[in-house]
């Protein structure tokens, strides 16, 4: 039964946080999924949930390492030759590859708290998917589902946003970081089988697909709120 809950969906709580100038409002909402979920944990028995919290501290320690694990801990593992141990350094090569990824999914969160969309926004929708295939040190090639939607939702509403740029010379830049983007992505539709050299794994190709993300938000949406802005916000001043 512990197999069927997941905490990799957790990461997608960030799309709750709509407004910056919102920052009670934000802080309960969080609040109240965090303990609501943390209590549904406990809906099949303190028995399951016990299972449940050895099965990931298992699976965090000794994960499944195989090419079709395209989590941080397994890349760094395999382009060791499969033992982590071999490298002095792979603990710090994981932990500036995880901080890496935290940053970039921190930073289009925070480019996107002063946009009042009434909906998700394409690009942390589709950062959170990112970081749900690359942080959890299981992550087998199966979850590459998951970015199916988030992708196509990225895609249909690209051409919106394109309105928002108004210098040709980004528009081409765009234009090409869209096709890379689409690239790195289509890449992970075919089978390790069918893949050569670095490229077997998908961390490259999905870390490359979050850095380029980030790039283009940059482009799409060059207008986030400061922080002074943020904190006068919350005192209530003008």
């Amino acid at each position: 039964m512990t197999n069927y809950l997941k905490v990799f969906p957790f990461i997608f709580i960030l799309l709750f946080v709509d407004n910056a100038q919102r920052i009670k409002t934000n802080i309960l909402r969080l609040a109240g999924l965090l303990f609501s979920n943390f209590l549904l944990l406990f809906v099949l028995g303190s028995g399951i949930f016990i299972d449940f919290f050895h099965a990931i501290k298992t699976q965090t320690i000794n994960p499944g390492i195989w090419i079709g694990n395209h989590s941080i801990k397994a890349f760094v593992t395999l382009i060791q030759g499969g033992q982590s141990w071999n490298l002095p350094f792979s603990k710090v090569i994981e932990l500036i590859l995880l901080v890496l990824i935290i940053l970039n999914i921190l930073i289009i969160l925070y480019r996107t708290l002063g946009q009042k969309e009434k909906t998700p926004n394409p690009f942390l929708l589709i950062a959170c998917a990112l970081g749900a295939l690359l942080i959890p040190s299981v992550s087998h090639d199966y979850k590459l589902s998951i970015l199916v939607a988030p992708f196509a939702y990225f895609i249909c509403r690209i051409g919106d946003l394109e309105e928002r740029i108004g210098s040709i010379r980004h528009r081409i830049i765009s234009i090409f970081m869209v096709l890379f983007f689409s690239i790195a992505y289509f890449s992970t539709s075919f089978s390790y089988t069918n893949k050569y050299g670095a490229f077997i794994n998908n961390f490259p190709m999905l870390l490359l697909m979050l850095l380029l993300l980030n790039f283009l938000h940059l482009l799409y949406q060059p207008g986030f709120p400061s922080l002074t802005s943020v904190i006068q916000s919350f005192r209530g001043e003008e």
